[in-house]
């Protein structure tokens, strides 16, 4: 019998890919990779010990297969500190910085249980 679940989200990491995703580069120092990738966003609450809101965050977000990460031969997972270039309609180029929002978060985690996609936490950096 087969695992439903698992080529259920094989199936859709694919669709994702083929009619969702646009081409961004992902870069460590000076190795980078091509990778198509889907844009979300997360929205990050920090709540006082008194339960008080005192700062919304949203990260924009990157979804993309582990197996694309690849620098330096080797496929690796996302650090804090790597960047992610997306070109814009116009021209441009936004640079976002991969890292966490909040002490107890992390930069990036797996979107499903069998982890076929990556999501991957940033914040621009660059706005031209």
């Amino acid at each position: 019998m087969s695992d439903l679940l698992s080529s259920g989200g094989a199936w859709l990491a694919g669709v994702l890919r083929t009619h969702a995703s646009q081409s961004i580069t992902y870069r460590r120092g000076t190795d980078s990779v091509s990778i198509d990738a889907t844009i979300g966003k997360t929205q990050w609450e920090a709540v006082s010990v008194h339960g008080i809101l005192v700062e919304e965050t949203e990260s924009r977000d990157f979804l993309f297969s582990p197996s694309e990460l690849v620098l330096g031969g080797q496929i690796v997972e996302p650090l804090r500190g790597d960047t992610i270039e997306e070109a814009q309609t116009d021209g441009t180029t936004h640079t976002y910085e991969v890292m966490p929002f909040g002490a107890d978060q992390r930069h990036f985690r797996y979107s499903d249980g069998r982890r076929t996609l990556l999501r991957v936490h940033t914040k621009l950096v660059t706005d031209p």
